[in-house]
């Protein structure tokens, strides 16, 4: 049995030294530390400590046992009962080489300092002994030289050396972090001095095989980098020092210690780099309020007063009290929208604010494990006369860290004191008042023992768990004990409480404590308000780091950042809905639905608000009333009542949809008109269409439908025929848009820009920006909704300013309606030339002194063609109505009126658009036709042969077919720019590869066909219509003038004068 022992320990060993004939730096690893168990989840770095072992086994056998001995205890305490598949093998077989290697008795105790010491000692004589510095000073000039001395193998070698050398030294280093934690920091300290301590770090930060890189390394250490020695890059740098008459960067804006500041930190300070994102939405929540207040909210008096006063702590309650049921209402939405879970709900929803905390509360996905971080900081703090400013700063370096502590102290006060009585809540005034008086003369070190704070943590846990549930005799009970608990541990482990100055209180609480009444009378948290702060509190001490990345949905991220982002963009302020300019909604719609009996019903609801229908255009318009009710509401609030206000905006949550006066004043403002022109003919055919319209009169109050009635009668005998206008309460529009509560919020400030000073004339159209949101049906609708969306931002946006020749393109545009209806109205009669009968909508406000402007701060739905032939049939249409404005006479009207620059910009963003593509294709056509007969003639042939002959290039060049494929990477380039503008350069990048692999260029091409012979074919009809006008004309001439030669010859005959 001695001799199987021994050879199993010799087999082991052997693997530990990893096959050393192939087991280099960068070699997997072979043997036990290649064979880590995967169901060890930080299997990587047990492999990178045995590796290191096997590395120093000849040079130091000791160090090597202590390394074996921190994988094992890493092993053990990732899978203590050896549960995963190979664990017990892997623990067997390491544990045999460390019974090899270890000199000490069996069962001994280890003294962890010795080790420290020994790893230490050994660190600094490894690290001599391979002259770390000299050898990473040798990689970089070798690096740098490279290209020019050809040293590119020992250039190899000498990385390979300098990875393998820190490697080694990190694990060491990440040993010795991991032993201390074992012992005293007092310890610790005396065993590593400072200095040791930086080396180490810095040791450790050089393993990383990259680093942070400038376009031009102006900056990167180096001791041969010749580029900062040229001319032109020195002008640059000096051009981009920073003056200091530019403002002073803030604190927070860290600058590397190997330059200064330049003009990009500022930059980056001002507007950042890349900032829209669900990390931004996190950091800069706490500003949300006060943006939302200045921009989205009519003024309120008690707010300047707040302000002006300097009473901020009161400023920011009320500005978050206000704040919250919108933001609620718009998580709501998106709950119902099937966009977030329940669970994102909860951690999304911002509390009312109602004033029973000092303090504001944030939705929870902002304080996930602040408690706990803030629970291992106090517990990590070091004893010393500045411990308790140090503790604090280092707390409140989180601002959401510091909201978490600051909340759960006010709020357990509050929990306990509102459901004790007597002497327990006297007993909770001693303990705070003795926490408070710790803080002000800075002894809290000193009188709570943090190290126990887990203890404390898992009591309340406990308390706020049973508090939670529905009442009942066990549950008090419970609640009881769990009290008596928490009080058993604050007094004998966590405080060092001071009964010196209040005996007599004291004295009470321990009789009331020795009788056992003195948490016996316990009322029950039964009020709403309570409940839900014990909940929170509850969560607040269990939610998980997770909890934070919220929320998940793409969508539901895009709309959160577009909408608090928009909070700082530039826009009028809203007026009360009351004194707001009154809108409505006008479009036609098909009459196709969806819809029948509840169950189905609901289904079939469910999947027409993700498509392109009328039921989801219908829900995006009502938020628009949804918007002005709850504004409507929450301004009729006493603002001179903070208290009554911040009542009121607590029950907005749930009653603003329920007040009369709200929905009154809504109705007053809004109107939503569809116009469906057989629903008539459909209702009195019984056709599930005309139900499907009804039930959504039914379900959206604020809805009108415009239609067509025929009434048949008999006149004189004869049968008649009379037709009718008719508007039935409810009101729709066409059903490719949608549009968001969040957004509707902006209604009032959007409708404000009809009142602001845009140019020479005042606003008649106001154009907003767009989300295609059939982009996700397939990849062909992402291309198609990508390149639409570079029309609708970047396009939309120099077509308005600086070039001013923005007109309607079938968008939400808001229409100035009292400007078109008393200057020839909007539609067109003739369905033929008026084609695109949008754009001649702002064809005419232009002709009549309007203006159109385009703005970013809101954004609507729209919904896209999806399929090949839809995309064709679409482009088709527009380039005939395009075609067909040409014949216009109001493309005629504005090429004279407008200056010549305006006439350019008009002409390229127009007809001349689709003119371009129309000569784009007609030349591809003729190059392929003309390359096709030189290479049938073998005139092609001959003349290339000349060519070589003569090494003439120009031919090759000249019938190069790949240009084919630019043109359509040409086209877009414009949806490029916009992307980079929107989401940054590195999700360009992305982007780009998968319009690359997923053959988008082939499509623009194809996109290129339709509008181009479309065009071309009306455009040849322009042509044949002159052609016979002149020959009519020429015609007409030649009959005029025979006539006039018979008068003159007939008056002649008669002698009569003519």
């Amino acid at each position: 049995m001695a001799r199987v022992e021994a050879n199993w320990e010799r087999l082991v060993r052997a693997a530990l030294r990893g096959e050393r004939m192939g087991g280099g730096y960068g070699v997997p690893a072979s043997g036990i530390a290649g064979n880590v168990p995967t169901s060890l989840g930080n299997n990587t770095h047990i492999d990178e400590v045995l590796r290191a072992a096997d590395e120093i086994q000849d040079e130091d056998p000791t160090v090597a046992r202590i390394l074996c001995e921190h994988a094992y205890a890493l092993a053990q305490n990732l899978d203590p009962n050896s549960e995963g598949r190979g664990v017990l093998q892997f623990k067997t077989g390491l544990m045999s080489v460390i019974r090899q290697k270890l000199a000490k008795r069996e069962g001994g105790a280890i003294d962890r300092s010795q080790d420290i010491a020994k790893l230490q000692e050994f660190y600094k004589l490894y690290r001599e002994k391979h002259k770390v510095d000299e050898l990473c000073e040798d990689e970089m000039k070798l690096r740098e030289s490279a290209v020019f001395s050809g040293n590119l193998g020992e250039l190899e070698r000498k990385t390979l050396k300098r990875k393998k050398v820190l490697a080694t030294l990190k694990v060491l280093w990440s040993v010795i972090e991991d032993i201390t934690r074992e012992i005293s920091p007092e310890d610790a300290d005396k065993l590593i001095s400072p200095e040791m301590k930086k080396v180490m770090q810095k040791d450790a930060a050089r393993t990383e095989d990259v680093v942070a890189y400038n376009i031009i390394p102006l900056d990167a250490l180096s001791t041969t980098n010749a580029i900062v020695t040229f001319p032109e890059v020195r002008a640059a740098i000096s051009a981009l020092q920073y003056h200091r008459d530019l403002p002073r960067l803030p604190g927070n804006i860290s600058v590397p210690d190997a330059r200064n500041s330049d003009m990009l930190d500022l930059l980056h300070c001002v507007f950042g780099f890349q900032i829209r994102s669900v990390e931004a939405v996190h950091r800069f929540f706490e500003k949300f309020p006060e943006a939302f207040m200045d921009k989205l909210h009519v003024p309120v008096p008690k707010r300047k007063q707040l302000l002006s006063s300097g009473q901020l702590p009161e400023l920011n309650k009320f500005d978050a009290s206000r704040f919250a049921p919108f933001w609620n209402e718009i998580v709501r939405n998106l709950r119902e929208e099937d966009y977030i879970n329940n669970t994102e709900l909860e951690l999304l929803l911002m509390p009312k604010n109602k004033g029973g905390l000092p303090i504001v509360q944030w939705p929870l996905f902002l304080l996930a494990s602040k408690v706990f971080l803030a629970k291992d900081i106090a517990v990590d703090c070091k004893d010393s006369q500045d411990s308790q400013d140090e503790l604090w700063l280092r707390i409140s370096k989180d601002e959401y860290m510091q909201y978490a502590v600051e909340e759960c102290f006010h709020t357990i006060y509050h929990i306990l004191t509102s459901i004790l009585d007597k002497e327990g809540h006297l007993w909770v005034q001693r303990i705070y008042g003795g926490i408070r008086e710790s803080i002000s003369k800075k002894n809290i070190q000193s009188d709570i023992h943090f190290s126990k704070l887990p203890n404390v943590i898992a009591k309340l846990v406990a308390v706020a768990g049973i508090l939670k549930e529905a009442e009942s005799a066990d549950m008090k009970k419970g609640a009881v004990n769990a009290i008596q608990d928490l009080y058993e541990v604050v007094h004998h482990e966590v405080l060092s409480v001071d009964m010196s100055g209040n005996i007599d209180d004291w004295s009470q609480i321990n009789r009331a404590r020795a009788e056992g009444r003195l948490f016996s009378n316990l009322k029950w948290p039964n009020d709403p308000g309570l409940k839900d702060l014990i909940k929170r509190l509850h969560s607040l001490l269990t939610i998980k780091e997770s909890a934070a990345n919220v929320p998940k949905n793409l969508e539901a991220c895009r709309r959160l950042e577009f909408f608090t982002n928009s909070l700082f963009m530039r826009m009028p302020l809203a007026r009360p809905v009351s004194e707001m300019l009154s809108f409505r909604d006008e479009n036609a719609a098909e009459s196709e639905l969806f819809s029948s009996a509840n169950d189905i019903l609901e289904l079939r609801l469910w999947a027409s608000y993700r498509g392109q229908t009328l039921a989801r255009t219908v829900r995006g318009m009502m938020y628009y009333r949804k918007a002005l009710m709850l504004q409507s509401y929450l301004e009729r609030m006493h603002s001179e009542d903070l208290e009554s206000a911040f009542d009121m905006a607590g029950l907005a949550d749930t009653h603003f949809e329920y007040s009369p006066e709200a929905r009154a004043q809504a109705d007053l403002k809004f109107t939503y008109v569809v116009t469906c022109q057989i629903y008539g003919l459909q209702k009195g055919e019984g056709k599930q269409e005309a139900a499907d319209i009804a039930l959504l009169m039914q379900r959206n109050e604020a809805l009108r439908i415009a239609y067509i009635d025929v009434v048949e009668s008999i006149k004189n005998g004869k049968p008649s025929t009379e037709y009718y206008s008719k508007l039935v309460k409810a009101d729709i529009h066409g059903k490719d848009k949608d549009n968001y509560f969040e957004e509707a919020l902006k209604m009032r400030n959007l409708l404000e820009e009809f009142s602001q000073d845009h140019g020479k004339f005042k606003p008649s159209i106001l154009g907003v920006r767009e989300h295609v949101f059939t982009g996700s049906v397939s990849s062909l609708a992402s291309f198609m909704s990508s390149q639409e969306t570079s029309f609708v931002t970047l396009g939309q946006r120099v077509l308005s300013n600086p070039l001013k020749v923005r007109m309607h393109y079938g968008h939400p545009d808001v229409f100035d309606r009292i400007f078109h209806i008393t200057r020839g109205g909007i539609s067109k009669a003739s369905r033929i030339i008026n084609i695109s009968e949008d754009i001649f909508a702002g064809f005419n406000s232009t002709l009549r002194q309007g203006n159109i402007t385009h703005h970013e701060y809101i954004q609507v739905g729209k919904g896209r063609d999806v399929g090949l032939n839809q995309i064709a049939l679409f482009e088709g249409k527009v380039a005939g109505g395009n075609g067909e404005q040409v014949l216009s006479r109001d493309i005629y009207r504005l090429g004279q009126l407008f200056d010549f620059f305006r006439m350019l910009s008009f002409y390229v963003t127009t007809i001349g658009f689709y003119f371009c593509t129309m000569l784009t294709v007609l030349t591809v056509y003729i190059f392929l036709y003309g390359k096709t007969y030189l290479a049938l003639s073998g005139v092609g042939e001959s003349i290339q042969n000349r060519a070589d002959i003569m090494q003439n290039k120009a031919l090759t060049v000249a019938l190069n077919t790949q240009f084919l494929f630019q043109i359509g990477v040409f086209t877009a380039i414009p949806m490029i720019l916009g992307l980079i503008l929107e989401a940054g350069v590195l999700t360009v990048y992305w982007v780009s590869w998968a319009v690359l692999g997923g053959l988008f260029v082939l499509l623009m091409v194809f996109s290129l066909n339709p509008k181009a012979m479309v065009h071309f074919q009306l455009l040849l009809r322009l042509v044949k219509s002159i052609a016979l006008l002149v020959v009519l004309a020429d015609c007409c001439g030649m009959e005029a003038h025979s006539e006039k030669a018979r008068f003159v010859e007939n008056s002649a005959l008669s002698g009569s004068t003519v």
